[in-house]
């Protein structure tokens, strides 16, 4: 009975914990061990977007049928973080759940600028979580823009600062949650 007490109150505390930092997790699983922590987040499907697209394609490539299972990061360095991924046409839902996030972090939704979010990555990824650089273009029709941030380069908590990409394969879905304090990364070119 003890025991059990004690696992109950380390599960509370584990979900106390994971709301407070913006994730959930879910009950136990089969035997009492605890389940895989559930990213939550803006969602972000290939399903919510018509094209996806990469731009300064020298080192990297979008996937999948009009891009939209996500893209590969071939190669890296220092001030390239100019690599990047565009999702195009953009669904309505996507809009306002993209919209209704910005707003929840402060971020005026009609700012073109790319800030700091933490990442979730699909299954198949090569990194599977991360940070990113992402910004919202919410003219119509609406469009989205990642870039990956390697965190070894330690200059990537600099506001404004290009820094490095990650190499790697990045899938659909996507959870993302913005980073705080926020970094205002800059626009795109």
């Amino acid at each position: 009975m003890y025991r059990v007490h004690q696992e109950q109150l380390m599960m509370e505390q584990l979900m106390m914990e994971a709301a407070r930092q913006g994730g959930s997790v879910s009950s136990p699983g089969p035997g009492g061990s605890p389940a895989t922590p559930t990213p939550t987040g803006l969602l972000i499907t290939s399903a919510d977007f018509v094209q996806g697209s990469v731009f300064n394609s020298g080192r990297a490539t979008e996937l999948g049928t009009n891009g939209v299972d996500g893209f590969e990061i071939t190669s890296a360095g220092p001030n390239q973080m100019d690599e990047g991924y565009i999702g195009y046409d953009l669904t309505t839902d996507l809009y306002d759940r993209i919209t209704a996030a910005y707003v929840a972090a402060g971020i005026d939704p009609a700012d073109s600028q790319g800030y700091v979010w933490n990442a979730t990555w699909g299954a198949g990824s090569t990194i599977t979580t991360g940070l990113i650089k992402f910004g919202f273009a919410n003219s119509i029709p609406a469009s989205f823009y990642i870039q990956t941030i390697d965190p070894e380069d330690p200059d990537w908590v600099n506001p404004g600062y290009d820094g490095t990409p990650l190499v790697g394969t990045f899938l659909f879905p996507l959870t993302i949650n913005v980073y705080t304090p926020l970094i205002d990364k800059n626009a795109w070119c």
